[in-house]
């Protein structure tokens, strides 16, 4: 196992831009729909011009949409191990992971990565792309958790009740705020204060994205009055 973790991440991401192009090319080729969700950490205008100047057939999620109401409308969910896979267990959506089509990959991973987490020993991990158009092609959309995955989903989201964990915080935050010693007077400062510092830092990036000829996405974004009436239009 190498120590030098820029390299390793390097040839990781190298890796697995490669063999997404790869798989995405061949399920164009094969006439399979393809959805291509860009990480809240990536700079999505790259893939833009990934799409662009490898001509992918492939539909891009807005930055805005959250990762567990766009994959409720997927049938399989391919890429390197992630966390996102619990999503895609909680959703019923099938996950594939790519790691085992470069041989070379694992000799990178650190031993803390999520590669060895205990949901992916459960995960399908076919050894190549092949492999992977052929169980997409065979539409066999059935994804039942075993109870292995019910297992770890318990131990690391107390799935099923992590279901309910945003009502749990609303519900505390309220009870919290009732408890609440702090004088209306306060209250009223901070929350002149807090929304300054806000529209300042609006502003701020407004300016920053202007100058740099960058749109808004996930990396970048705040939370302003029009991303949170979007994320509220998608539970109303």
């Amino acid at each position: 196992m190498q120590n030098n973790d820029a390299v390793d991440e390097m040839y990781l991401e190298s890796a697995d831009i490669e063999i997404i192009i790869k798989l995405i090319l061949q399920l164009n080729k094969e006439g399979h729909e393809v959805y291509l969700k860009v990480h809240p950490r990536e700079d999505r205008e790259l893939w833009v011009g990934f799409v662009k100047k490898y001509n992918l057939n492939v539909t891009l999620a807005h930055w805005r949409v959250p990762f567990s109401h766009w994959v409720s409308e997927l049938d399989y969910v391919i890429g390197p191990s992630s966390t996102s896979f619990y999503d895609c267990c909680v959703a019923g959506v099938q996950p594939i992971c790519t790691r085992k089509i470069n041989k070379k990959r694992d000799f990178h991973i650190d031993k803390f990565s999520e590669e060895y987490g205990a949901l992916m020993k459960h995960i399908i991990t076919p050894d190549s792309i092949d492999e992977i158009i052929d169980i997409v092609s065979k539409g066999n959309k059935n994804f039942e958790l075993s109870d292995e995955i019910k297992r770890v989903l318990l131990n690391e989201t107390n799935y099923p009740d992590s279901n309910n964990s945003i009502d749990k915080m609303v519900e505390l935050s309220l009870a919290s705020m009732k408890e609440n010693k702090v004088s209306s007077l306060m209250k009223t400062i901070y929350m002149i204060g807090f929304n300054i510092y806000g529209s300042v830092l609006d502003n701020a990036m407004k300016v920053y994205r202007f100058l740099n000829r960058r749109a808004e996405q996930s990396s970048t974004f705040l939370m302003t009055k029009k991303n949170r009436a979007y994320i509220d239009s998608l539970v109303d």
